[in-house]
Formats: C-alpha cells, sequence, structure tokens
C-alpha cells in the first residue's frame, strides 16, 4: 500500500472508524452540530473550479495495482487534540499497528497546528515530525523506545475560571510506555439510591428504589462544539448544565486521582419510549464552585449491543435494561478536596440530534449502578514537552484570507450556524450559509503577493542564520478569474423522518453561473 520510499508519516487529527469517531455520529446517536456543518464545507469546496494542469487520468494508477495492497508498514505517528474531536483514535491506531512502529501525541489543542492552536500548551510541530522523521528515515528500531514512549499525553489540571474560551491549560506531559497498559486498572464509583446521592467507593444492597432521569430541552445548551477551532466553542463553566441534569457527587477528595484513557458507565435503566439516547458526562467541581467538563459520552440506547443493524432494536419500554458505554478518553488530574460529579440526561442538543419524542430515563438500583476512571498501574511517567522548540517563523496569520502560494489563489470563507427547537425538541434544526470566494490572481498581482510574504517572513525570524531564497513561479498563461460560492443549507426532524435543503448559487466574475436547489427527505432509522 505504502510507496517504498515512503518511510515515516505524521498523521494529525485522523481516525480509524468514520462511524463511531467522525463528525457523523457519536454513540450511535446523530451529530447535531457537525454533520450538516461539515457536509456544507464539502458542498462548497466541491462546487470550486479545478486546477485542470494538476489532473491525471485516475486508470493509470488502479490499472497497474491489479491484486490487494499489502498491510501498511510505513512507520506512523498519530496526533490528537483533547479540545478537537479526533482523540479517540490514537491508541486505539497505535494498538492496531502490528507491521509497523508507531506512536502518538495527544495535546490540549483545538483543530488546529499543534504550533499554534489553543488551547495551548503548543509544541514545536516541524521539531516533533523531524524528530520521528529521523528515527524513522534511518530505521532507529533499537532506540525508539527511549526517543519515544508509546503515547505521550497533556495531562489537563483544574481551570481557575472555566469559559467557553481557553488559552492555556494548566497540567502537565506524561508518557505511557506501552499503550495495552491504558484501561487495565480502574477506580470504580457507585451510585447511591439515597442520602443525597453519593458516588461512593462501595456498593450498597440492590433496592426497589427508582431515581428519574428527566427531560429537559436545555440539556446540552453549555455543551460548546464537538469540533472546536479554538475559539468561544469550549463547554466553559458546567453549572448551569449540571443544574438540569440528574447527578451524583462524590464529598471531597482524600486524595488525586490521575484519569488517563477512556471512563466506563454502566447503569440498569429503563426508557418510557422506544427510541432514546443516554448522555454522561463527569465533571470537576473545585472548592471555589466551579464546574470544569473531564469527559463525556452519548449511547443510542437502540445500539447498546452494537452499531450494525442486525444488532439494533430499541428499548423495551418499562423494562430494566443494563446498559454499559464508553466515554470520551481523557487525561486529567482529579485533585484531592475537589469533588467529582457525574451527571446523566436523556437530551444533548445541539451537539446530539434530539430522540423523536421526549423521554424519561428511570435508574433502578436492583443491580449497581457505576463509573469507572482508568488509571495506570504504575501512574503515568513524566516527560517533557512533547516537542520543545523555538517557533522560528511568526507571520500574520489572521487576514481571513489563504493564500496558495503557488498558484496566485486567495480563498476567503465565511460561515453563519443557527440552532432552533421547540420546548419539547420535537422540531430540532440546524442552518448553515456559507459563503466562498475563489480568485485567481493575475501574473503581477501574483508576483507582487509573492514579494510580500517573501518580506514578512524575513521581517519576522527570529533566527539569525536562517536563509531565505526568493523563487519565482512560473504560471501557466491562464486568465484571471473569481469564482463566489453561497450555500444555504438545512437539516430539520419530526418524529420520523430528517428534512434537508441545499440551495447553491455560483458566480464567476461576479456572473451567476450556476443555481440548484436540493431537497431530501430520509427516513430515521434507530436514530
Amino acid at each position: 500500500m505504502a510507496p517504498p520510499a515512503l518511510r515515516g508519516v505524521v498523521s494529525l487529527y485522523s481516525i480509524d472508524d468514520r462511524y463511531a469517531d467522525d463528525v457523523h455520529y457519536m454513540g450511535g446517536a446523530v451529530l447535531g452540530s457537525e454533520a450538516l456543518s461539515w457536509a456544507t464545507v464539502m458542498f462548497s469546496l466541491n462546487a470550486l473550479p479545478m486546477a485542470p494542469e494538476t489532473q491525471f487520468p485516475w486508470l493509470h494508477e488502479w490499472l497497474a495495482q491489479q491484486t490487494r495492497d499489502e498491510i501498511l508498514g510505513t512507520w506512523l505517528h498519530f496526533i490528537g487534540g483533547w479540545n478537537d474531536g479526533y482523540f479517540n483514535g490514537v491508541a486505539r491506531m497505535i494498538k492496531g499497528m502490528k507491521n509497523s512502529p508507531s506512536k502518538g501525541v495527544v495535546g490540549p489543542w483545538s483543530h488546529n497546528w499543534p504550533n499554534s492552536a489553543t488551547p495551548g500548551p503548543q509544541v514545536g510541530f516541524l521539531e516533533l515530525c523531524r524528530q520521528w522523521w529521523e528515527y524513522s528515515l534511518n530505521d532507529k528500531t533499537d532506540n525508539l523506545a527511549t526517543g519515544f514512549p508509546d503515547l505521550q499525553l497533556f495531562v489537563k489540571d483544574e481551570i481557575e475560571n472555566p469559559t467557553a474560551r481557553i488559552l492555556e491549560y494548566p497540567g502537565k506531559w506524561c508518557g505511557v510506555d506501552d499503550v495495552e497498559k491504558l484501561e487495565q486498572k480502574f477506580v470504580t464509583f457507585y451510585c447511591s439510591s439515597g442520602d443525597g446521592y453519593k458516588l461512593q467507593t462501595t456498593a450498597e444492597p440492590p433496592s426497589t428504589r427508582e431515581r428519574v432521569i428527566a427531560f429537559n430541552s436545555l440539556q446540552g445548551a453549555w455543551s460548546g462544539e464537538w469540533l472546536s477551532f479554538g475559539g468561544e466553542d469550549m463547554p466553559g463553566n458546567q453549572l448551569n448544565e449540571d443544574a438540569i441534569a440528574t447527578t451524583w457527587t462524590t464529598g471531597p477528595l482524600n486524595e488525586d486521582i490521575e484519569i488517563i484513557g477512556r471512563p466506563q458507565i454502566s447503569v440498569f435503566v429503563k426508557s418510557s419510549k422506544p427510541q432514546a439516547l443516554i448522555m454522561a458526562r463527569f465533571s470537576d467541581v473545585s472548592p471555589s464552585g466551579k464546574s470544569t467538563l473531564i469527559t463525556r459520552g452519548v449511547l443510542n440506547l437502540s445500539h447498546r449491543h452494537g452499531h450494525k443493524l442486525d444488532e439494533l432494536s430499541h428499548m423495551p419500554i418499562g423494562e430494566n435494561t443494563r446498559v454499559t458505554w464508553q466515554l470520551n478518553a481523557c487525561a486529567y488530574t482529579l485533585r484531592a478536596s475537589h469533588t467529582l460529579v457525574l451527571s446523566v440526561t436523556p437530551n444533548y442538543w445541539p451537539m446530539v440530534w434530539p430522540s423523536p419524542e421526549p423521554v424519561e430515563l428511570s435508574v433502578s438500583f436492583a443491580e449497581s449502578n457505576l463509573l469507572k476512571l482508568p488509571v495506570l498501574p504504575e501512574g503515568p511517567t513524566p516527560v517533557e514537552n512533547a516537542a520543545s522548540c523555538p517557533r522560528l517563523l511568526v507571520v500574520n496569520e489572521d487576514q481571513g484570507k489563504d493564500l496558495l502560494v503557488d498558484e496566485g489563489i486567495v480563498m476567503e470563507e465565511t460561515a453563519i450556524k443557527t440552532y432552533t427547537t421547540d420546548p419539547q425538541c420535537l422540531h430540532p434544526r440546524v442552518s448553515i450559509q456559507r459563503t466562498l470566494t475563489y480568485e485567481k490572481l493575475t501574473s503581477s498581482e501574483h508576483s507582487e503577493l509573492l514579494d510580500k510574504f517573501a518580506d514578512q517572513m524575513t521581517a519576522a525570524t527570529h533566527v539569525n542564520d536562517l536563509k531565505l531564497e526568493r523563487v519565482d513561479y512560473a504560471e501557466h498563461p491562464v486568465l484571471p478569474w473569481k469564482v463566489r460560492v453561497e450555500t444555504d443549507s438545512s437539516m430539520a426532524s419530526d418524529e420520523t423522518t430528517f428534512f434537508l435543503k441545499d440551495h447553491m448559487i455560483v458566480r464567476l466574475n461576479e456572473e451567476v453561473f450556476f443555481e440548484k436547489t436540493w431537497e431530501k427527505e430520509i427516513p430515521r432509522q434507530f436514530v
């Protein structure tokens, strides 16, 4: 599968399971905040003109490959971010790479380069790449374990003031020498049936008691975005979210707990409706009363046996059922004197698409209900910054435009996203208006921008011996043009059906070149 010359790969924010851990579904539930959003990005991009000189006949490649490929044997380094949507797969992909060395780093970052992403701390991404390729290109397998533990993780600490935008997390870097050690040891808390609904370290005797998990249309309003880009799109203080959830709480902890891995939750629950979901979150409440989200995970209860079609079944109404699922991976130090709060809800809009009808769940205490926090058997190994190095160049990154320097093309994008629903969440709706402008510059404009770009880099250098060379790019004799793509997309539903509507206008040099509307109805299937 890999070309012979391909010896090492660094893969950022990638995933091995496009169903379980991508922008479309989570725990078998539709992602309300991302499913339409990412679809509209590609919808707009695919309407842009291609550069004809970059195209070639694909059959040349496919016909030359007349047998099934070998399994990828290239060295792989995976990078994830705790505020990105792509981090659950890092450890899983390392475990799955049996034929070649593979390692991983998960930092505190959003969906951006690790050297510039917020929240920080940032790392020297180019230095990390250089180190990896030094090992892989020279086949330094003997020294690999010394240079790279299986996983380097940023272990987050409490945030003094959790807000919707965090510039830098407190915490530390740690190493996991062997990824197989993850989720082999747990600290277990049991949900009590009374006396303040405590999380306690011992199970209580079975009883006939039940506790209702009530529906509220505001559940999820403080969720932040599934995929953060470092703006005001993070969960923030969870006190309001916890106030309208069903919660269990520890007392002040006697010692620190370093949570590393994917927590698990298991409850004995019944539903008032055949189609339902359950969201579990747990948070760190400091002595000052601020609540910081540690992690969360949702399960579509019709997917409690798995995500394949023959594994799906509706919940039996009014019948207690054992339900177990994993929450998202995390690395977090829960400090002594702090309180752990487990919050459970049957709704989490707009991150998760609501169930067809308002649902009431009930937890039964005829069996134990528990939360398992993963810890490392010997604790995490402290390491230095994942790849510390000075940032060599600083250029203006806030122009609002992307310049494809070689091609002389300027691209500018704006997007407006709106969520609406009714008090019962019977008619949720996401609307996105997106505008994409793609402009081919004249030769003189291109040359002027190249000079300006080189001047920016020269002025911003912090390295005395850095050498910059000006290169003239020979352009094809293509006439300048300007394309503007405007899309207006919406996704809505009722009890039985999803309703999709998309409208596109493409303008070439300010004149309408193409316009079309698409409408589609898709039946809901176990969601």
